[in-house]
This record gives C-alpha cells, structure tokens and sequence, in this order.
C-alpha cells in the first residue's frame, strides 16, 4: 500500500495513466485549434521531482524534527560549515538561510527514506525529498509543432572570372512537409556572406543568384565548403553543409614563359 491513499501501486499506476491521458487529449484539442501562423511551444514540466524508484524506511527521524519521505525539517544545533552543510553519517544537515529553507533540514544521501510519523518501517514508492538528479534537476520536455525531419537538396553553382566579378546561383529543393526560410548562405575560406530570406514551401524549389564582385581563385577551389542557415516556423534555426561547384575563368593565363614568342 502507498502511504496516505490507500491503494495499491498497480492502482495507483491506473490512475496516472488515465490522468495523463486526459491532459494529453486536452492539450491535443488546444494544439488543433491554434492557426498554422501561430508559433506553438508546449512544455512538459514538474512543480517538484522525487525519486524514481522505491526507498526503504529505516532511518529514525531526527529529534526535534518532521519528516516524509526522505528529507525531515524542523530546529536542530549542529556545526555548519561555511557552505551551510554538515554531514553525519547517512544524513546531510542544511542551513535554513544558506539554502533559502524556512527551517533547517535533514537530507537522506542514500536512497532510504524516514520511518513513518508513527514509526513504521517498510518500502515507499517513489518517495519525496533526497539530493538525487530527480531532486536537484526539474525535468521538461518541450514539444514543437512543424519540425521535419527536414530534407534539402541544396545545389550551390557559380561561374566568374578570379578576383573579378561572377554569378552565384543557390538552387534549393525541399522534400519535406514543413515549410522554411532560407536566411543564410556563407561560403568558408573565402568570406562570401549572404544573407536573403528565401522561403520555401513543402516539396517544391526555390532558387536565388547574386552578382559577386570579388570571384574566388582556382587556387581555392578544392576546399570551398558552404553553410545554409534555414529557420523553421517556429523560429528555430538550423544549420546544413553543402558543396559548392564553382568555374573560374583567369583574366590572363599563358601555358608557358615562351608563349608570348610564338
């Protein structure tokens, strides 16, 4: 039996999964009728954690103090250090005003819990209190709406003459359901940054070109990568590599020193 309902854990399973069910159909209904133009961000926390497991009662409540579960508070005189702790034993002591508590507090650092008010021994299922990860950390999930998987066929393609002007041509198709904004285009080692707002709907291409008046080299050719930067509806943003398939044309170019003799 669960301490303080009077029901078993099994029932007690039953009855958080129907609850659980019953907000998620209620936050289902409120997600259908929020508009596709409307960023949507739903999160999943807790108002305090406890421990995922079960805990054994075999510690003896402090003198002078209450506890449930696995931490007890109340007024004691112990010699607290400098952070405001002092540890005996199996029991971690925290000051009241170091931690922001109304009164001083005992702390189980194992995964046993107090004896009962009365005191009871036995197990309790996930009790309260302790400095385990589900204590120290408040865990949450954050659910968006419209965030793929996305998948881009990006083609970036230019021809220019070196160190004078060129075309640059950025061709996108996006196979996805999702509808993004293309914002970025940097292409590394030779500091060619665009910024554009070149939006694209699910499963159709979108193309953009640019006059550039500094073409790379051949010389840079072999290790040109590129950046696109894309935002999803909901703002997030994200970042995907490409290859770019650049021609370079030399103003002046001779095969030999002889050539101009010929």
């Amino acid at each position: 039996m669960s301490p303080g309902t009077g029901l078993d854990e099994e029932t007690i399973r039953s009855e958080v999964s129907g609850r659980l069910r019953s907000v998620a159909q209620r936050v289902s209904r409120i997600v259908n009728e929020v508009t596709d133009s409307q960023h949507l961000r739903i999160f999943v926390t807790t108002d305090h954690g406890r421990l995922l497991s079960k805990s054994r009662r075999v510690h003896e409540v402090p003198a002078n103090m209450k506890a449930h579960g696995r931490a007890a508070w109340g007024q004691l005189s112990v010699p607290f250090d400098t952070d405001g702790i002092y540890i005996q034993e199996d029991l971690a002591y925290i000051e009241a005003q170091r931690f922001g508590l109304p009164e001083p507090s005992a702390i189980i650092l194992s995964d046993d819990a107090f004896l009962t008010s009365d005191g009871r021994t036995g197990t309790e299922t996930f009790p309260h209190g302790g400095v385990f990860p589900e204590e120290v950390l408040i865990p949450w999930i954050r659910f968006t709406r419209d965030r793929g998987p996305i998948t881009l066929s990006i083609n970036i393609t230019g021809k220019g003459v070196a160190g004078a002007s060129g075309k640059l041509l950025l061709d996108v198709t996006n196979a996805s359901d999702v509808p993004i904004e293309i914002v970025q285009l940097n292409i590394l080692t030779v500091n060619i940054h665009i910024d554009m707002n070149l939006r694209l709907k699910p499963f159709k291409r979108a193309s953009a070109e640019w006059s550039l008046s500094t073409w790379p080299e051949k010389k840079d050719l072999p290790d040109l990568k590129a950046n696109v930067t894309y935002v999803l509806p909901a703002g997030e943003r994200q970042t995907v590599q490409a290859t770019p398939v650049l021609t370079v044309e030399e103003m002046y170019s001779r095969d030999t020193i002889l050539d101009d003799l010929l």
